[in-house]
């Protein structure tokens, strides 16, 4: 298997396949039913007659070590369309000092700063800032003066700036000390990056900091080896649409048509820590409360699964032809004229929720998209095959598309350098296709309701001919709290603890501070009962008996910032306890695992409902109590490889290894050792069921092994 943009970028690659780079102009922040924020305005600043002399910080040009690097540059994530450049060493330190500082008629003090990379497309500046209250930072564009854009605040340049909803802190100046978090500037056209600082009074300057920390150097060509040699910058024009290299429809030629769905998707262009620019698709999601506007937006783990790099999300809305229909006596035919004006919305986003296994992410989007436009609804079933879907995206960056076709299958694959396992539906389309810059695009149905997100494609097929989305029904857990808000997912109390296995793995979200989830875990024997989280969220668990009692309590004992605890346990009921150290919040996975070393207390139930839960490399004991005795067990497994159960003792068993559906995938009698069965199966990852019983009337104790050894 190989991931979505290793696979489409090497084989649909175009001899000039564009980064259409989404610019703005002086109308592009006005829509119908108000300005967008985000969107560029003139500030009243720039009509002073008296300016400062800015600060000019020029990085050589793109070196041929660079033009290697980016050659050589890692394609199987999502499409790269910039890299990072570092700030020339002279520039590196404090820049305060070196400002040129005017004031104004109203007190204000005034000072620029201008960052260029020679021949750039575009580009994205990070900078650290201490800003005291009323201080600002805006950016501009010097090649368009009326392109300024929204004011960053202090609160933008703290840890604090997740915390949506809250008074923006105005502390005294012994609390400004260093910056937490670099800002990273809207994607601006051009090569130069223009900063306008503002101060309230010359008092401020004491306190006042400024650091440019990196640049993102973005190129036109994002698949060409030749980063330097670009056309410049050109105002008033939207730069190379149309550059996708596949065949495509274009949205507005839809039939029939898909709205809500074309205007709640977007273009992203999101930053890493590094310097590298990349773009992706999203999508706006409608929860469940009606008087709620929360703009939640869904798109790939892969292209964003750290806060980090959701702080730099800028997006791009209605990026489409204007479509006209006309007929002619044959046919009838769609076609229209490029936009001039779009607009970019800048301010980032804060992540609610990642899933490796479903390659999504959740995030927050921390300013409204403009005008009006409807969220578009969702479906947490499973989908069955075949079912008519339609895909709405961005391929390439390019202007928004559609594609459609039919499911095949669920299929699991390997996505990444790191072979992430995920679980995915196959499409197979029969108009249009997707390309990279369309990851964690939304799949829907034929009612138009979300279904998936593009993650990648399974097979080494031209231009994405079949593709894979990650499934929504296995993300939904995660993220119900969000999208369903009249109550907590997991109950606070032992009474309304959710059910888990006893080999289970349970994504679940502390959803605020102080929030509680408790589960609950049957045991039929004596053995070790391993619970743990993993995740980035700080956890803190407990492990409680049937009458609450605190068995045992782990703060950072497992990976990271999680928990682990292991107790030996006999047969009962037992609860799991999950809060957040200090009140954290966000997602985790619960791993409950148990390996068997007792007698059992009331034996191996004889119906598939019932069955026992055994545990990967682990023995279980059991006893078939009379002839005619049946004893089923339960299995997770979590990828593929080979499966392998038997048993050991006296006993004459025969043994059937099951489907997660009841459908028996084999069977043996005496292949073990002895008059043991033995069962070893290639299997994927899912639930698998496993019946004991004795040959003829046979009957007697013995114990069941379940080993497992991964796929290479």
């Amino acid at each position: 298997m190989m991931s979505y943009a290793r696979t489409l970028g090497s084989r649909c690659r175009p001899a000039l396949l564009a980064f259409v780079l989404v610019l703005g102009f002086s109308a592009v922040g006005q829509t119908q039913g108000g300005r967008a924020e985000g969107a560029f305005r003139a500030a009243a600043a720039t009509a002073e007659a008296t300016t400062p002399t800015a600060l000019s910080i020029s990085l050589p040009a793109v070196t041929a070590a660079e033009q290697v690097e980016w050659a050589l540059r890692d394609t199987t994530g999502p499409l790269q369309v910039g890299f990072g450049r570092e700030i020339p060493i002279a520039y590196q330190d404090a820049l305060a000092p070196r400002l040129e500082w005017v004031t104004r008629s109203d007190g204000t003090l005034v000072s620029a700063v201008r960052v260029t990379s020679p021949s750039a497309w575009a580009l994205r500046v990070a900078v650290s800032a201490i800003l005291g209250p009323d201080a600002t930072l805006r950016f501009f564009n010097p090649a368009d003066p009326d392109q300024h854009f929204e004011p960053v605040t202090r609160q933008n340049f703290t840890s604090q700036d997740t915390d949506q909803g809250t008074d923006q802190d105005t502390g005294s100046a012994e609390d400004l000390e260093l910056p937490d978090l670099p800002v990273w500037s809207p994607v601006i056209a051009g090569e130069t990056v223009g900063m306008e600082i503002s101060l309230p009074s010359s008092q401020a300057l004491s306190t006042f900091s400024l650091y440019v920390d990196q640049v993102s150097h973005l190129v036109s060509h994002p698949v060409s080896d030749q980063v330097s040699s670009v056309p410049r910058y050109q105002p008033q024009r939207l730069v190379d649409i149309g550059r996708a290299s596949c065949e495509h429809i274009d949205i507005q030629c839809a039939d029939p048509p898909v709205d809500p769905q074309a205007g709640a998707t977007a273009k992203m262009i999101f930053t890493t820590e590094d310097g590298y620019t990349a773009a992706c698709t999203g999508t706006l999601l409608e929860d469940k409360d009606d008087t709620s506007s929360i703009p939640y937006f869904l798109t790939a783990h892969h292209c964003i699964e750290t806060q980090s790099v959701a702080r730099t999300l800028v997006t791009y809305w209605d990026f489409e032809r204007a479509i006209e229909r006309t007929s002619d006596s044959e046919s009838e035919i769609c076609e229209g004229n490029d936009p001039t004006t779009v607009t970019q919305l800048t301010g980032g986003a804060d992540l609610l929720a990642t899933h490796p296994e479903s390659d999504s992410s959740l995030l927050r989007l921390r300013r409204a998209p403009p005008g009006e436009r409807e969220y578009v609804s969702w479906d947490e079933t499973p989908l069955t095959h075949p079912s008519e879907v339609y895909g709405v995206h961005h391929p390439a960056a390019d202007l928004k598309k559609y594609s459609a076709g039919l499911t095949v299958d669920f299929r699991n694959i390997y996505l990444g350098p790191e072979l992430q396992e995920v679980r995915t539906v196959e499409v197979i389309w029969s108009q249009g296709t997707v390309e990279p810059g369309s990851s964690g695009a939304g799949l829907f149905d034929a009612h138009g309701q979300l279904r998936g997100v593009l993650s990648g494609s399974p097979t080494d097929m031209e231009c994405g001919a079949s593709v894979v989305y990650g499934r929504f029904d296995r993300f939904f857990p995660l993220i119900r709290h969000h999208l369903e808000p009249d109550g907590d997912m997991d109950g606070n109390t032992r009474e309304a603890a959710t059910g888990v296995g006893a080999a289970s793995s349970t994504p679940r979200s502390l959803e605020y501070g102080g929030d509680i989830d408790y589960f609950r875990v049957e045991v039929a024997q004596a053995g070790t009962l391993t619970v743990e989280t993993t995740g980035d969220t700080d956890t803190v668990g407990q492990l409680r008996g049937a009458d609450g009692q605190r068995l045992g309590e782990d703060d950072d004992g497992g990976s990271g910032l999680n928990f682990r605890l292991a107790r030996q346990v006999t047969a009962g009921i037992y609860y799991i306890r999950v809060s957040g150290f200090e009140n954290a919040t966000g997602p985790y996975t619960l791993v409950v695992r148990f390996a068997g070393t007792g007698t059992p207390g009331e034996g191996h139930a004889g119906t598939l409902e019932q069955a026992s839960s055994v545990a990967l490399n682990s023995s279980t004991s059991g006893v078939l109590e009379d002839g005619g005795d049946i004893d089923y067990f339960r299995v997770e497994v979590t990828r593929a490889g080979t499966l392998t159960v038997e048993t050991t003792g006296n006993t004459d068993t025969v043994g059937q290894l099951l489907d997660a559906d009841g459908q028996r995938l084999s069977e043996d009698d005496d292949g073990g050792s002895r008059l043991n069965f033995r069962l070893a199966r290639q299997v994927t990852a899912g639930t698998y069921y496993i019946r004991v019983n004795g040959f003829g009337d046979a009957s007697g104790a013995y114990v069941l092994s379940v080993r497992f050894t991964p796929a290479p």
